[in-house]
């Protein structure tokens, strides 16, 4: 529900060599209830360009 909220998830993405490759990454996630914000904390050392984020989903 924001940035400094609870970690759903932690996972590496790794580098595939151009903007034209990619890669799905998973992650498990605790199951949880009702309506909440979604924040994406993306962290890396490159000065820009650190990813292409084309889609997320949830499933079971």
């Amino acid at each position: 529900d924001s940035k400094n909220g609870k970690l759903l998830a932690t996972f590496d993405v790794p580098l595939t060599g151009g903007n034209d490759r990619w890669k799905l990454v998973t992650a498990e996630v605790e199951e949880l209830t009702g309506v909440h914000d979604l924040f994406f904390v993306v962290k890396g050392k490159a000065p820009t360009q650190l990813m292409y984020f084309d889609y997320w989903m949830f499933s079971k």
